[in-house]
Order: C-alpha cells, then sequence, then structure tokens
C-alpha cells in the first residue's frame, strides 16, 4: 500500500510540472526533441513574448541557434539567461567550452588570418573566455598586425578586471599581454600609451626576475620622456636601473648620452668614463669623448680616446679627421701628417664619409629632427661638392616644406660655405634623403659639417 501511495505521488507530482509548463515551451521542447529548430524557435519566441525572463526558454533560444550556428544570437541568448538565472549554467558553459576547443584546436598549424578569424568566432562564442584574447593578441603581434593585437590585449585586461574584482585567475594581472601592449604601441608611434602601459608594467614585475621586460618597459619610458624633452625624468629612470644592474654597460651609456642632450656635459663625461671602467674598448664612447674634448680644445687629453676609437676601427673617417687635427694643434706634425695622407686613401677623389659625432647613431638637427648616412661626393662642376645624406623626422609633425642650413668646416674648424636645402611634404615618423651643394668648396678641405632646421612650414 505504501508503494502504491509513493507512486501516486510521484505521478501526481510529475503532471503538476508537466501542467505548469506553457503550451509554447512544451511545443518548444517536442521540436527541439526531433531537432527542428527553426519551429522550436518560433514557439520560444512566442513563449519570451508572454515571459521575457523565463530561463529556460531564454536558453533553449540560444540553445537552437547554437545548432544553426548562428553564434551571435546564441551568445546573445545564452548572457540573458544566465542573467536571470543560474540554473542552466554548467549547461551553457559546457556548450561554449566544447564549440570554442573546435574553433581554437591547433591554431599553431594555420596562416595567421585563418588563426584569428577562427579566434574571433570563438569570442563571439564565449566573449568572457580570456585566453581567446591572450592568444590574439600574441598571434597578431607576431604578425604585425600591431592595431589587432591592441585591440586583442585591451579585451584581456578588461575581463582580467573582473576576473580580479571576482576572486578569479591566479596568474593575473598578465605580464606578457602588457608586453605585447607596449611593443605594439611603440611600434605604431603611440608614446603617450607606451608610457602609461610600461609604467604598469614597471609597477607589476620584479626587475630581479623580469629583467628584460623591465628593461623594455624603461626603455620605452625613457623614449616618451625624451620625446617631450623631459630628460630630467629620464635620467631619474635611469639612475635607478643603473642602481639596480650596475653591470650593465649600456645603462651607463645611456646615461651619459641624456646627460648630453641635456647639456650636462661635465656629467656626461663622468658617466662614459665610468664606462670605460667596464669596457675600455668602447668604441662609442671612447669616440664621444675625444669629439668631445676636440671640441672644448683639450687636444692633449683627447688623443688617448681618439687612438683608441682609430685602433678598433682604423678606417673610420671621422676619427681620423678629428686625430689628424688633434696631433697638428698638438705640434706632432709626423703623426698628423701620417692621418692626412690616410684620409686622402680612403676618401679617394669619388666621396667622403663624414661623421664627426657617434657615427653610429642618429645626430640632431634640432626640433627633433635627425640625420645619418651623409656622404660629400665631387661635384659635377669642378671644385663643388655635392652632399648627400637621409633625415628623419621625429617631431610628430608633418611639414608641407622644411628647410635646412649645413654648414661645412676644414681641419682647423673655419668655415668653408654654408648651403640652405628643402625637404617637401615631410609627413611625421618618416625618414627622406635629401641633397645640398657647395659650390666654392672641394671634398678634400671638408672635415666636419653641420646641419640644423633653418624654417618650417606646418601642414
Amino acid at each position: 500500500m505504501k508503494l502504491f501511495t509513493n507512486g501516486i505521488l510521484i505521478i501526481i507530482a510529475a503532471l503538476l510540472f508537466w501542467g505548469c509548463i506553457s503550451p509554447d515551451l512544451r511545443s518548444a521542447r517536442i521540436a527541439m526533441n526531433e531537432t527542428d529548430w527553426e519551429r522550436a524557435k518560433m514557439n520560444l519566441e512566442k513563449e519570451l513574448a508572454v515571459n521575457p525572463d523565463n530561463a529556460e526558454a531564454l536558453w533553449r533560444m540560444g540553445l537552437c541557434y547554437e545548432n544553426l550556428e548562428d553564434w551571435a544570437k546564441m551568445s546573445e541568448y545564452y548572457d540573458k539567461s544566465l542573467s536571470k538565472s543560474e540554473l542552466f549554467k554548467d549547461k551553457i558553459q559546457k556548450s561554449r567550452s566544447m564549440l570554442v576547443a573546435r574553433y581554437i584546436r591547433n591554431l599553431d598549424s594555420l596562416e595567421t588570418e585563418k588563426a584569428l578569424a577562427r579566434l574571433d568566432i570563438a569570442t563571439v562564442i564565449d566573449p568572457g573566455e580570456i585566453i581567446l584574447y591572450q592568444n590574439g593578441a600574441i598571434i597578431a603581434y607576431n604578425d604585425q598586425q600591431f592595431n589587432k593585437a591592441i585591440e586583442y590585449a585591451k579585451k584581456t585586461i578588461e575581463i582580467e578586471k573582473v576576473m580580479i574584482a571576482n576572486g578569479e585567475g591566479e596568474n593575473l594581472p598578465d605580464i606578457s599581454v602588457r608586453q605585447v601592449l607596449l611593443e605594439a604601441n611603440t611600434q605604431l608611434g603611440n608614446e603617450k600609451e607606451a608610457l602609461v602601459i610600461a609604467h604598469e608594467l614597471m609597477s607589476l614585475i620584479d626587475p630581479q626576475t623580469e629583467r628584460d621586460t623591465y628593461l623594455r618597459s624603461l626603455d620605452a619610458v625613457v623614449k616618451a620622456y625624451e620625446k617631450v624633452e623631459n630628460f630630467e625624468k629620464a635620467i631619474e629612470f635611469v639612475i635607478a636601473a643603473v642602481e639596480l644592474f650596475p653591470e650593465t654597460v649600456d645603462l651607463r651609456k645611456n646615461l651619459g648620452i641624456l646627460y648630453d642632450r641635456s647639456d650636462q656635459s661635465e656629467k656626461a663625461k663622468q658617466t662614459y668614463k665610468a664606462v670605460l671602467k667596464q669596457n675600455p674598448e668602447d668604441f662609442d664612447v671612447c669616440n664621444w669623448l675625444g669629439y668631445k674634448l676636440l671640441s672644448e680644445e683639450k687636444y692633449t687629453e683627447t688623443i688617448p680616446y681618439l687612438e683608441t676609437s682609430h685602433r678598433l676601427k682604423p678606417d673610420e673617417v671621422g676619427v681620423i679627421q678629428n686625430l689628424m687635427r688633434a696631433y697638428f694643434e698638438t705640434e706632432q706634425d709626423g703623426k698628423g701628417q701620417e692621418m692626412a695622407e690616410k684620409l686622402r686613401f680612403l676618401s679617394s677623389e669619388e666621396s667622403l664619409q663624414i661623421d664627426t659625432v657617434m657615427p653610429d647613431k642618429l645626430i640632431p638637427a634640432g626640433k627633433d629632427f635627425y640625420y645619418k648616412n651623409v656622404t660629400f661626393k665631387s661635384g659635377v662642376v669642378l671644385g663643388s661638392v655635392r652632399v648627400i645624406g637621409e633625415m628623419q623626422n621625429k617631431s610628430g609633425k608633418t611639414f608641407t616644406v622644411i628647410w635646412f642650413r649645413i654648414s661645412a668646416f676644414d681641419v682647423t674648424g673655419k668655415l668653408l660655405e654654408v648651403d640652405n636645402f628643402s625637404i617637401n611634404d615631410f609627413e611625421k615618423g618618416t625618414t627622406r634623403s635629401f641633397e645640398a651643394n657647395l659650390t666654392d668648396t672641394i671634398v678634400d678641405q671638408v672635415a666636419s659639417y653641420k646641419i640644423q632646421v633653418e624654417l618650417d612650414i606646418e601642414d
């Protein structure tokens, strides 16, 4: 009798449950069992018109769209269902996980565009899955799609903040995605954005365990401050880095460059001398010290640095010119003549590469313009010189026309001749070739030169 009574109760409960379901939802269930997704959708639309907060109807509508492979609609209804109730959370997450796994399988074997296309679909299926955006940022960056990489990285950080607020994610915040964000912004010349993310990175990592990331972030910070000529702030960061990594010679060299650019010549010299204690045969530093002391007419003091530079790079024309001058000024005429002969041999009658300040570096012309690869050639007209080189626009502005002045000097520092040349439609961030002509000078006379911005007309 007891068993009979329990059986009746179960049947009654089932009938009550079935009876509580609306006809439209009941019809939708039947249609879904028959895999008739369009008919199921039609019935669910009727149900939701009457009961828009029905979590089951919303979940089932999402399931219909899943089977019809309309991922955007699927996600829309799954999210609506979750917003009303967590009753179907496990089912929704299982569906999304299986679908995402299908789309991100073997991404490494695909071409970049196909891989990103699959990831884009996967993010529609599961918009809150952080790993999709992490992978997208890295794949896009490696393919030099920097804007796309930034888009993925920003979405990663957006989801990350929600996860941290909810107490989720052991390995967050994600350092690697911030590295991508830093590098991509740097590549695009977005100094302000790069500066913000670099500061964040430096605050998140331990410099001793994440040395490379710290130094890359430092580089972005320094470049950003250099861009606005805030050398004091840039120097502050590099000094801190030197204290952290005293064995890193390049940090001291960069500190010397910053002191030089901010007209702190004595500090620059002391810093470079400290570099030479670590690496006595650093060509760039020896050459800079040699040139700097030569420009200050400290001829005896400059010779050891220039001789080291000459030994390291025997055919470097700028070093030979400076050493020749230092020898003549200190009445070492024999050595001066030896340098002059070598200079004539290297320069020949055709061309002369003159670079008296850090040959491997960009040389400032003022207003964030820099020149390099300047060559002096014999002109078509006898007794003239044709000057060619490259100019880089790092000003952040585009100019309709900009004028430069080139001044050429002989071995004693006497001004030989001045010429003006222009570059038209000079776009920001580009490098353009230029040409100037000295009509009353011959190649062998030129020992040094200087180029400066003369006049600019902005767009």
